[in-house]
């Protein structure tokens, strides 16, 4: 079977043979011209060629430009020039802060001066308020009269003093003067009596004077036949005596220092003082006019260019500069 395959194979190709040379190559176009090889192709000399123009980039002149704006004192506005015009006054310094202590001092007076005692004048009835009182007070800074260290009583009784119940300060200020303990609390963190207090802030007719006579003091020694010998040898005892004379020496200090003279506040500018300014560049020649122009309305001027800047002066070598001047009011 295959041989008789292969037979069959080698007679289709041959037949398929005879019919192309039968049919002829030369009439589809594939027969050869060799004359066409032999012809020569000449090329033109590049010499005689026409000369290719070069192209020209065209470059934009460049066109004057003008502007202007506001700038404040000590904005630069050119390499050489800067806003100089007149700076707002300065704000007064805000009145010194009270300290802590003589906000006490104050609430707890103002809360008190209305409660009645054997010992008020005849009459007295202008009660101060309390922003009275801290006028009184507004040299005690926290430098002069700083919040001091408290014991766990003595501070029950000044919040007490100072809370809204005033239970603690009838006690205080309706009777007598001496009650201790509480008023061993209130002179030795305030450094005043309890009745100079009263005199000083609510009758507005006294001074502060001399030393803080504390009640420690007027057991041992007012009242000793020892001439306070065991009081000046015991050493806490002095100790708490000194510390409530300089605390008294503090408030003393606050209180004859002159009040600050009551000037009125002058109300801050809404903005910096503003200066206008305006500059151009383009030509030599204009920029000159320009700036003539300028200084003919009062603008102080700076010209410059890519080398130098310089005031009221035109740099000698350039054709294209700019002028910037400003002019405050």
């Amino acid at each position: 079977m295959l041989r008789k395959s292969w037979v069959a194979k080698i007679v289709m190709w041959t037949a398929f043979s005879l019919t192309l040379s039968a049919l002829g190559c030369s009439r589809v176009g594939f027969k050869s011209d060799k004359s066409l090889l032999d012809q020569q192709v000449s090329l033109p000399d590049l010499q005689d060629l026409p000369p290719i123009p070069p192209v020209v980039v065209p470059i934009p002149t460049p066109m004057p430009v003008e502007k202007n704006g506001f700038c404040e004192s000590g904005q630069n506005i050119s390499a050489c020039l800067k806003c100089e015009g007149k700076q707002p006054p300065p704000l007064p310094p805000p009145p010194p802060q009270l300290s802590q202590k003589a906000q006490e001092l104050a609430k707890i007076l103002s809360l008190s001066c209305s409660i009645q005692n054997k010992s008020d004048p005849v009459g007295y009835s202008n009660y101060p308020t309390l922003a009275q009182i801290e006028k009184r007070l507004e040299s005690c800074t926290t430098v002069d009269y700083p919040v001091t260290p408290t014991s766990e009583a003595q501070r029950q009784t000044l919040d007490r003093l100072l809370s809204a119940d005033p239970e603690m300060r009838q006690k205080f200020f309706s009777g007598l003067w001496y009650r201790p303990p509480y008023t061993d609390h209130f002179e030795l963190y305030f450094g005043v009596e309890s009745i100079e207090a009263r005199r000083i802030f609510c009758y507005r007719n006294d001074r502060l004077d001399g030393d803080l006579l504390t009640s420690e003091y007027w057991h041992s020694c007012r009242n000793s036949r020892d001439d306070c010998s065991s009081w000046k040898s015991d050493a806490q005892a002095q100790k708490r005596w000194q510390d409530a004379q300089k605390i008294r020496s503090g408030l003393k200090v606050c209180l004859d220092r002159p009040l600050a003279p009551q000037t009125p506040t002058p109300t801050p500018p809404s903005s910096p003082a503003l200066c206008l300014w305006k500059s151009f560049e383009g030509p030599r020649e204009d920029v000159e006019k320009y700036g003539e122009n300028l200084k003919t309305q009062g603008f102080r001027v700076s010209f410059q260019d890519q080398a130098s800047c310089k005031l009221d002066e035109v740099p000698s070598d350039s054709n294209w500069m700019q002028v910037t001047g400003y002019r405050c009011p």
